[in-house]
C-alpha cells in the first residue's frame, strides 16, 4: 500500500510525459533523435531514483522494523511475527 502511494503519482505524470514526446506508430529511427535522448535519459534518472527508494526502504525497513514496531503498537506488534512480517514487506516494497 505505501509503495502505490509512493509510486502511483511517478507512473501517472510520466506516463503522460512519454506520451506526449513519443508516437507510437513510428519506430524510434524514425523519430527525433534530441526527444529519444531525452525520453532515454529521463527513463534512466527515474528507474535509478526508483531502485534507490526501494533500496532505501529494504535497507531501513529491515534494520529497523523491530523498533518502529516498538514505538508503534508496543510489545504486542514487536513480538516475534510482527518483525519478521514488516521486513519481509520492506523486501516486497523492493520487487
Amino acid at each position: 500500500m505505501v509503495a502505490r502511494f509512493l509510486f502511483r503519482p511517478l507512473e501517472e505524470n510520466f506516463y503522460v510525459f512519454f506520451t506526449k514526446l513519443l508516437r507510437r506508430d513510428l519506430p524510434l529511427e524514425k523519430q527525433e533523435k534530441s526527444t529519444v535522448d531525452l525520453v532515454a535519459r529521463t527513463l534512466h534518472s527515474l528507474l535509478t531514483f526508483s531502485v534507490l527508494v526501494g533500496l532505501t526502504a529494504v535497507v531501513f525497513g529491515y534494520s529497523y522494523s523491530h523498533l518502529a514496531l516498538d514505538i508503534y503498537g508496543g510489545k504486542t506488534l514487536s513480538s516475534e511475527p510482527g518483525p519478521t512480517l514488516l521486513r519481509s514487506y520492506a523486501v516486497y516494497v523492493l520487487a
